[in-house]
Formats: C-alpha cells, structure tokens, sequence
C-alpha cells in the first residue's frame, strides 16, 4: 500500500516545518509556497489531505466604504 498524500501550502512562511511529523504519521508530503505551485500540484496528483496555514487580518475590513 502506497502511503497517503498530503499537500502543504506554506505562503508566508514563519511557521514550524512538519514534514517531520507528516512522514512519521504516513504520509508523502509535498509542501507548496505558493497557491499556483499548489493548484498545479493538485491536479497532477491530488492529495488525500491538504494543510495550509490562516492568516487572518482583521484590518482589511477597515479599508471598506
């Protein structure tokens, strides 16, 4: 059985790198730092899961009129 495929989007960069982790829980990661390289990479070979990092920013609704 081949193992399980996970995808992570890292765009900004700053946080921990599991890969580590990923591998140790069964899976083949492929780490993206961009959403075109992670969209081109779901197409060629989707993924059982993806992980990808959250940055919210409150002040962006502060620009709207």
């Amino acid at each position: 059985m081949s193992a399980r495929r996970l995808l992570a989007i890292i765009e900004l960069g700053g946080y921990p790198n599991y890969a580590a982790l990923y591998q140790q829980l069964g899976f083949e990661a492929e780490i993206c730092v961009s959403m075109r390289k992670a969209l081109a990479a779901i197409q060629r070979h989707p993924p059982d899961v993806i992980v990808c990092e959250f940055n919210y920013q409150s002040d962006f609704g502060n620009y709207i009129q």
